[in-house]
């Protein structure tokens, strides 16, 4: 922390370049928010149909499941980790070598970068969020305390999401190209993360892995915070929970920056 608080300028600079960086593919992000708009439509009606005359499912309103939904899918937009593309770009066109003379670190330099692409993100996810309300749906938090409670949590979560995406990214120094693994990751992440079905529906089999994986921390747990479904006791398990994967993701990207400060293969100029 002390070298961070040091270098804080340079830290901030990464973070404006990364700002700079995100407007130059605003296309790109700009099909992505449509792409999350449509999903978001497609699952109340899917989900509406499912529903059909029941009122409640597991004791879920339709009503409340569509707000559980379309929270899960803004919140998977907003903490998407662009870390892993970053590495690779700067493995691949050699530029690493010189990202690793600077005197903030190599993680660190990540770390702003993305803050940056964050901070530019909501400037085209905001104005799309009341888009994403009328196509989808949401209410008031179920208690003042649980849209504080929320808030939290979806900081968590996004720390969570950007530690995946960082040791991800490193994995990069060993196989140089990692869309395969990014494809594979987004599949398994967002059905994991309760955006698709919400976890209480899965089976049992399915239930118990994605209990034992991150990926609830990163969209299901702040969301089912936000509707209530998780309360009292429950909400300081979950963010246990959330609190317990940050410490074993940041020890796992530790190690695995240290192995990979040794497999540097510097590629182009």
């Amino acid at each position: 922390m002390s070298r961070l608080w040091r270098n804080r300028r340079a830290f901030a600079g990464i973070t404006v370049v990364g700002i700079r960086t995100f407007f130059t593919y605003r296309s790109l992000v700009t099909f992505f928010m449509v792409s999350m708009l449509l999903q978001v439509y497609l699952l109340k009606v899917v989900w509406t149909a499912i529903y059909g005359s029941q009122p409640r499912i597991d004791g879920v309103s339709i009503q409340t499941l569509i707000v559980y939904l379309t929270l899960t899918n803004v919140q998977l937009h907003f903490t998407f980790s662009d870390v892993p593309r970053l590495v690779r770009n700067r493995l691949r066109e050699g530029q690493v070598a010189t990202d690793l003379t600077r005197p903030l670190g190599f993680p660190a330099q990540l770390v702003a970068n993305q803050l940056g692409g964050t901070i530019a993100g909501l400037t085209l996810l905001l104005p799309a969020l009341p888009l994403a309300l009328f196509l989808g749906g949401l209410s008031l938090p179920a208690s003042p305390v649980a849209g504080l409670l929320y808030m939290g949590s979806l900081g968590l979560a996004y720390l969570i999401e950007l530690l995946i995406g960082m040791i991800v990214g490193l994995i990069a120094f060993w196989t140089l190209e990692i869309w395969g693994i990014q494809v594979i990751l987004g599949f398994v992440s967002r059905f994991f993360s309760g955006a698709l079905v919400p976890i209480w529906l899965f089976p049992g089999v399915l239930r118990k892995v994605a209990e034992v994986l991150p990926f609830q921390a990163i969209a299901s747990i702040p969301a089912s915070i936000f509707i209530g479904r998780i309360s009292g006791r429950g909400v300081v398990d979950a963010i246990g929970l959330q609190g317990i994967w940050i410490v074993l993701l940041l020890a796992l990207a530790a190690w695995v920056w240290r192995r990979a400060q040794r497999r540097i293969v510097v590629q182009g100029g």
